[in-house]
């Protein structure tokens, strides 16, 4: 993979996925915009990233539940680096409240930032790979928009919209530019070691080839996708799950 001139902004990139796809970008040479809703964390992740690979990393806050910080952000690449040529709306959130628990504003909140963010960055950003006539978009998915999972409905319901959405912005955006979706299981990471113990062991214990993803895992398969070696390759949903079931 190659991505030496090239600009990518991700989302949710101070931590866990988001931030080893800026790692695995960056290592092939990309220039990074990257954004959280965690300023202090998003900050230090960017340096750590410039220092670390010695390319450009600027770390721009968003909400990504709000159009308007998204417009701000993509906005930023061209204006900052002269081009967008890569996005992964990595952001996401998932709560554990039990179903027969859960409130209407988490509800909101949850469907907001993971699909609606979704929908609005490939929005934003399709519109400018498309006036400059090439570009390729990531969408994070989850195993759980795949099967049913031991985790909220809220979080399963808004990732299997993300599957929607990929496909249909692969069809509006096409030719010019690129949208596939990744669909990890169980990976470690922040989200997963806050589920209750029981919860992660059990959906840990499902795969053939044993144990638990790591973050980089998924961003080599996100990088392929991005990559020139997945050129003919738009609207499929890239299963990064150690062989869990789907039925």
């Amino acid at each position: 993979m190659i991505f030496k001139g090239k600009t990518a902004v991700v989302t949710g990139a101070a931590t866990g996925i988001g931030l080893a796809i800026a790692e695995n970008l960056a290592a092939h040479g990309a220039s990074l915009l990257m954004s959280d809703i965690d300023l202090e964390r998003g900050s230090e992740a960017a340096k750590m990233v410039a220092d670390k690979y010695g390319t450009s990393a600027a770390f721009v806050q968003a909400d990504s539940s709000k159009r308007e910080d998204l417009v701000n952000l993509m906005e930023q690449a061209p204006k900052n680096f002269g081009s967008l040529d890569m996005l992964v709306n990595n952001a996401g959130i998932c709560p554990v409240t039990p179903w027969d628990q859960l409130p209407e504003e988490e509800w909101d909140r949850v469907l907001a930032v993971n699909l609606k963010g979704v929908f609005f960055g490939c929005q934003i950003a399709g519109q400018i790979m498309k006036g400059q006539g090439h570009g390729s978009i990531v969408n994070v998915s989850s195993i759980s928009a795949r099967t049913a999972r031991n985790v909220s409905a809220h979080y399963s319901a808004s990732k299997a919209g993300v599957i929607a959405v990929t496909r249909s912005f692969s069809m509006w955006l096409a030719p010019e530019v690129r949208v596939n979706a990744v669909a990890p299981g169980p990976i470690d990471s922040e989200m997963i070691r806050a589920m209750p113990k029981e919860t992660r062991e059990w959906i840990t214990a499902q795969g053939l080839l044993g144990g638990i993803g790591q973050p980089e895992d998924v961003a080599d398969g996100v990088g392929f996708l991005l990559s020139n070696s997945a050129k003919h390759i738009t609207g499929i949903v890239l299963d990064i799950n150690g062989g869990q079931y789907f039925n």
